[in-house]
């Protein structure tokens, strides 16, 4: 059952209650001519570090390691060798293996294929050479078997531990155990080598392997192939995109097309679930190798294959902890629930979906869908329904019940859209939101898809819209203060009707303080109304980073004496002044800067309870771009919308001091650029002053003077050029918001002894950005000419700001 939504019901946070559907776009690249390599297609542009870089620390993570390598160096491989070498007249003294390897068990082999990619991927991380050894050993003894290969009646090139006419068997349709399965592994363990181990012996092999599959397949018409794909063949078509990868020859991408199973991947082609009864793990890998040939250059329908089974398997068969299948099979969509037993998500599915996953996520095109049900009200135009999403990182699609409601590409701020004109009668409704996360637009880890809180609000057509209650306070004393506010009505009905705002103002207990009623005046449909009021609250406990009171203003509008909208706002009895002569001088470390971008609402929420201050800053970049994809892109376009909403969502927020147009900004339209964005930030806010951040570092007649009021630099270590700067503009304050851990004692003593100087900020505090070599600056020997400060009064400022 739905529960009831009240005025603002919460949808999920960081998208926790959304599946995550991806399905991932990139740019496009043609095949290469025959011969000659093609630029890899990346379904995102994120991709894993090399193990060669990768370590892990002392912990159970790395004893599993070490328990690993001795299980890889205990191995023989004697014993594995045994039968491919009986299979081409080599003599064999060792004990056969027993299970799936033993002589007799036609999918013996297979774990040969394993074991090259275990000791390569075991010796790229750990630098064990022993296994590097036994990896040469092991190739080498393959080798000498293909070679072998033609004396024992066997095709050029042909590897296995099986004779060949297996493959006689599987092309008449006689029966067999999955051949192609061992081969895959075999050719995929040797490539692994190749790559990870560096082993050019095994190169060659596994071309000559290769090979052996072309010229076998060749001969076969589609049907008999087809007939052949019916049995499982593993990621054949995986390994041999990793042919082309590697060689460039496009003859490797003509034989992995060989393995396109038609009967599986048509359905799929065209986004229908006909998974039923099929094996499941044998389908996954055969997923993996059709997005790998499109990232080799073959056609999007490859890519369209396996986005669509990742997006089908993950919506309607997989269990709540992530895998799949019952019995090994896949059955009807949606019956998972009857579907439990002791045989349920096979450990090798889970595996090569996050490999599927692996390849199409982290980043690109994400989707993300909510089923919710809102029944229908008894008078169609008594309710409206509004969804705000807190952050989307980023280019966001949003659609409900298949109706594009509208896009919005900042990652970092605030927006809505009204749902209430494509809500479904029967109450049923599907809200889908893409993502498109693709490219280098971030420099630093932005996090991807919903990353922030997202809310239904629930109201009848007469409302307070978003954002819509403005709180100043003009007058600030111990005596008496007065909040000032003003609320914004609208009527989304059809008929005019007539309002009235009523405001309650409630101290940090609860308790009222002061109350008051102003119109709205009869509203037309459609037609937004603003009601001002001024509240006088006696004897306030004033808010300040020593003593953070916050009262509550509760706005209600009522219609006919009934209340129909009630929003509440945080209101902080402060006041600012930045000057030349004043600053935060006893704060001490209580501020942040929201670099480079606006931060959650619940950031600004903990601040106004702590008594933190901040500095909200809105972009990293405007018309010029530092990534090629980043918001840039779209900036000229979307600059004003942006800029609005933040300062509407963050302006009643005591905590916010001062606004923040950008973090060091190419400017190319010397200082017009920045002018227009402060004449539009001053028409919304005026209770706050603006600065640059980093704007005036460089030079006195930086053009941002021109428009800013408060000066800030970067990295002026102990008033170094800081100093001159003010000299020149003698009527500003000033700060620094970016400035070294290893200056903190003289930029620290800078502020304290210039009363223009109120506040400087430590980079980077929350060491996310891809900067941690600014905050672990050496500190030099005390008293060396290379000492920077007092190291003996040194001390670190954590998160934040020295006001």
């Amino acid at each position: 059952m739905t529960p009831p939504l009240g005025r603002r019901s919460f949808l999920g946070a960081a998208g926790a209650t959304a599946a995550a559907l991806t399905v991932t776009d990139a740019v496009a690249a043609q095949a290469a001519p025959h011969g000659t390599g093609a630029r890899r297609r990346l379904a995102t542009q994120v991709q894993p570090f090399p193990l060669t870089a990768v370590t892990l620390l002392a912990g159970p993570f790395q004893d599993n390691q070490h328990r690993n390598s001795a299980y890889l160096r205990f191995v023989d491989i004697d014993r594995l060798l045994h039968t491919f070498r009986r299979n081409v007249g080599l003599p064999s003294s060792a004990q056969p293996c027993g299970g799936w390897e033993a002589p007799t068990v036609e999918l013996r082999g297979h774990s040969t294929g394993h074991l090259l990619s275990g000791l390569a991927l075991a010796y790229a991380n750990t630098g064990d050479t022993a296994l590097r050894d036994k990896g040469r050993s092991l190739v080498a003894a393959l080798a000498a078997c293909q070679a072998a290969s033609p004396k024992a009646g066997y095709g050029k090139g042909y590897l296995s531990a099986f004779p060949e006419n297996f493959f006689d068997r599987l092309e008449a349709g006689t029966g067999v155990w999955a051949p192609y399965y061992t081969i895959h592994k075999i050719m995929a363990g040797l490539v692994e080598q190749y790559r990870l181990a560096g082993n050019a012996q095994a190169l060659d092999v596994v071309l000559q392997l290769g090979q052996w599959v072309n010229t076998r397949t060749s001969k076969l018409s589609y049907a008999q192939m087809q007939q052949v794909l019916e049995t499982e063949f593993g990621g054949m078509n995986d390994v041999l995109s990793d042919l082309h990868a590697i060689t460039g020859d496009t003859v490797w991408l003509d034989v992995a097309q060989r393995f396109t199973h038609a009967r599986v991947f048509d359905p799929l082609a065209a986004g229908q679930d006909q998974l039923a009864g099929l094996h499941a793990n044998t389908q996954i890998p055969k997923m993996v190798g059709a997005l790998r040939m499109w990232q080799e250059g073959l056609a999007d329908r490859y890519r369209t294959i396996a986005q669509n089974f990742w997006q089908i398997v993950t919506d309607h068969h997989s269990y709540v902890i992530g895998g799949n299948s019952n019995g090994e099979a896949f059955h009807g969509p949606d019956a998972i629930a009857a579907q439990l037993s002791n045989g349920t998500c096979e450990n090798c599915n889970s595996y090569n979906m996050l490999k599927l996953t692996r390849l199409l996520h982290f980043g690109g095109v994400g989707w993300y869908r909510k089923h919710f049900r809102l029944p229908a009200p008894a008078d169609a135009g008594a309710r409206h329904v509004e969804l705000c999403l807190d952050g989307v990182h980023q280019n966001a699609d949003v659609w409900l019940n298949g109706v594009h409601l509208g896009f919005h590409p900042y990652g970092y701020t605030s927006f809505a859209h009204e749902l209430t004109p494509h809500l479904a009668a029967d109450g049923r409704n599907v809200l889908a939101v893409r993502v498109d996360d693709s490219g280098q637009n971030s420099r630093w880890y932005s996090g991807s898809g919903i990353y922030r809180h997202t809310w239904l609000t629930v109201t009848g057509p007469v409302r307070i819209p978003l954002w819509g209650v403005r709180v100043t306070t003009p007058e600030v004393g111990t005596d008496r203060s007065v909040a000032h506010l003003d609320v914004s009505v609208t009527n989304l009905g059809s008929a005019p009707g007539s309002a009235t705002v009523r405001v309650t103002v409630l101290d940090p207990h609860g308790r009222t303080v002061a109350d008051g009623r102003a119109p709205a005046g009869v509203l037309a449909s459609g037609v937004t109304a603003v009601a001002p009021l001024d509240l006088t609250v006696a004897r306030p406990s004033l808010w300040s980073p020593e003593s953070p009171s916050l009262y509550t203003a509760r706005a209600e509008v009522l219609v006919g004496g009934r209340v129909v909208d009630t929003v509440t706002t945080a209101v902080g009895f402060r006041s600012l002044a930045w000057n030349r002569t004043s600053g935060f001088k006893e704060a001490g470390f209580n501020a942040i800067r929201t670099a480079h971008n606006p931060p959650t609402p619940s950031l600004l929420d903990a601040c106004d309870r702590l008594g933190m201050l901040v500095m909200d800053e809105f972009f990293d970049v405007w018309d010029t771009g530092k990534n090629p994809q980043d918001y840039s892109v779209h900036f000229a376009d979307w600059w004003e919308r942006d800029l609005t909403g933040t300062v509407l969502r963050d302006r009643n927020h005591p905590s916010v001091v001062i606004w923040s147009l950008g973090n060091e900004i190419t400017d190319k339209t010397n200082g017009v650029r920045g002018a227009e964005l402060a004449r539009a930030l001053r028409a919304l806010d005026s209770t706050r002053p603006i600065t640059l951040g980093g704007g005036s570092t460089f030079s006195a007649d930086d053009p941002s003077w021109s428009y800013v009021d408060v000066g800030d630099v970067h990295y002026n270590a102990n008033g170094k050029g800081y100093g001159p700067m003010h000299d020149a503009h003698p009527e500003r304050a000033m700060t620094q918001s970016e400035g070294f851990p290893a200056t903190i004692y003289q930029d620290t003593a800078f502020v304290n002894e210039h009363a223009w100087a109120v506040g400087s900020w430590v980079w980077a505090a929350w060491d996310y950005l891809g900067e941690s070599g600014i905050g672990k600056t050496p500190m030099a020997p005390e008293g060396t000419a290379a000492g920077i400060g007092d190291p003996s009064k040194w001390r670190s400022g954590g998160a934040t700001s020295t006001s």
